[in-house]
């Protein structure tokens, strides 16, 4: 990933000190939670989401710790997009995000969803829309598309090269 993610810990991500994995918390999920309930009233969904942009998965890559979404992903055992409040970025990975969520557990979201080695769906992610947020996503599409660019010219002066190299033969 992007070595630029790296950054202190502020005192606003103190707050969110220690963190435990869901998986330590001895959490034990209702048979209906709140996200269940919301699946089924869009018009709740759409409030939860006002304030909120959703961005492409490409942009994803360009995410740093400290920035909040909420995402849409999907259950491919019942065919259904399920909706979830999310949380706090901590990490994000090629394939997943480490979130911070209530009480400070941690716990990975699927960027991508397979069915039988099959991709059927890509998780929405959703920021606040925000400038500094958004600021934070453009200048890492920047950086991205400038690397792009260098490479593609690195690769240029390597194939002038050779046929310098070439030519240089070719007159002796």
């Amino acid at each position: 990933m992007n070595p630029d993610k790296k950054r202190e810990i502020t005192e606003d991500d103190k707050k969110y000190l220690p963190f435990r994995r869901i998986s330590e918390d001895n959490y034990e999920r209702p048979k209906v939670t709140i996200t269940d309930m919301a699946m089924k009233d869009k018009k709740f969904i759409d409030e939860k989401l006002e304030g909120y942009v959703e961005i492409g998965p490409n942009d994803v890559d360009f995410l740093v710790p400290g920035i909040r979404v909420r995402y849409i992903t999907h259950d491919p055992k019942t065919g259904k997009d399920l909706f979830r409040f999310g949380g706090v970025i901590k990490l994000v990975e090629k394939d997943y995000l480490v979130l911070i969520g209530g009480n400070n557990v941690t716990f990975s979201v699927q960027r991508y969803i397979y069915n039988k080695k099959k991709l059927v769906f890509s998780t929405r992610f959703f920021i606040k829309n925000d400038n500094v947020t958004k600021t934070k996503i453009d200048c890492g599409s920047e950086i991205n598309a400038r690397n792009n660019l260098i490479q593609e010219q690195q690769e240029e002066i390597e194939t002038l090269k050779r046929k310098i190299k070439t030519l240089s033969k070719q007159s002796k």
